[in-house]
């Protein structure tokens, strides 16, 4: 009778084990399966620093420009304080041409105001919106 027991007993403990490895295996089968794919992402990293120095260069370009633009509009309305001062110490007759003059300098100070921020709009845009090449 000991030995009928002890049948029975290892019979349960093979099923169990049997069981417990099935069920194991269908778990991580069926979470394998619910994964999305895996993305991987490949580029190239001499085109990348490429488009970055191109970057710096443009950014150099935009500040040198953005330098000169400043510098001439700093010299356009010294030029209008100077015909002001002029003009205040100006003759009855000298006055109506400096005045003209005054006008003059300040549209084409006004015009070219406009003009540099056009410019910087230009120059920013077209190093944004610079189209990246692929190889």
């Amino acid at each position: 009778m000991r030995t009928n027991q002890l049948q029975k007993l290892t019979m349960v403990f093979a099923m169990t084990t049997v069981i417990a490895i099935v069920v194991g295996y269908a778990a991580v089968a069926s979470s394998s399966q619910l994964r999305p794919p895996t993305v991987v992402v490949t580029f190239n990293i001499e085109q990348v620093t490429a488009d970055l120095t191109e970057r710096g260069d443009a950014e150099v370009k935009l500040r040198k420009l953005i330098t000169n633009i400043e510098d001439e509009k700093k010299l356009k309305f010294k030029a209008i304080e100077e015909l002001n001062v002029a003009i205040e110490s100006a003759a009855d007759a000298d006055r109506g041409v400096l005045l003209e003059n005054l006008d003059k300098l300040k549209l084409s100070a006004i015009s070219f105001q406009r003009f540099a921020v056009s410019q910087i709009d230009i120059a920013t845009f077209f190093d944004v919106s610079r189209p990246v090449s692929k190889d």
